[in-house]
């Protein structure tokens, strides 16, 4: 009798675990948001991590619609990446803008605004005097800066670069000693279009 029980005892913890596992597994269990499903985040973490740099990017936007989804991608044959791709859409289900979120780290990665205006032209380089275009290059890293702040990278960024496209749209590299970034921001708006940082 004492094997038999012990039997009986075994099924019953299995039972239970499976049981345990499958409510836990299930998304509308209460316990379930707490559990990383990929890399170290849940779906609804990566969404709460979001929702603040979209309200940043889509100041005007009163209703958001925000989803994510789990992501793996080989950079090379040894090596795979996770990531989240977090989009946010409008009611009528267009996509207004995108975050793609490092799965371990959760670092932004890939920022998207609206329509990026693609393959801009670089406009000649009016004559001015050093101090305005000194003026202007500190005004453009600022705005930068505080992007990349708002994108949860608090680092010394030094500005490498900025390239005025047509219109207002300005390209502007920055760098720490670890990571790089390129920011496409329209100027007259600050808004922020494009982003990478790696």
């Amino acid at each position: 009798m004492s094997g038999r029980k012990a039997i009986l005892v075994v099924m019953a913890v299995v039972i239970f675990a499976l049981s345990r596992y499958a409510a836990l597994n299930d998304p509308r269990h209460p316990e379930a948001a707490r559990l990383p499903a990929f890399g170290r985040y849940t779906a609804q973490q990566m969404i709460d991590r979001a929702t603040p740099i979209f309200r940043s990017l889509l100041p005007q936007q009163n209703q958001m619609v925000i989803s994510a989804e789990s992501c793996a991608a080989s950079e090379n044959s040894r090596e795979r990446s996770q990531y989240w791709n977090i989009d946010c859409a409008n009611e009528q289900g267009e996509i207004l803008a995108y975050l793609v979120c490092d799965a371990v780290t959760g670092d932004v990665c890939n920022v998207k605004c609206n329509e990026l205006i693609s393959d801009l032209p670089a406009i000649k380089r009016a004559h001015t005097s050093p101090a305005v275009a000194r003026q202007a290059l500190w005004q453009a890293g600022q705005r930068a800066r505080e992007w990349l702040r708002i994108l949860g990278y608090a680092a010394n960024w030094r500005t490498n670069g900025v390239i005025q496209h047509s219109g207002s749209i300005q390209s502007i590299r920055l760098s720490t000693r670890s990571r790089r970034a390129s920011l496409l921001i329209d100027a007259s708006t600050g808004i922020l279009l494009y982003g990478e940082i790696n």
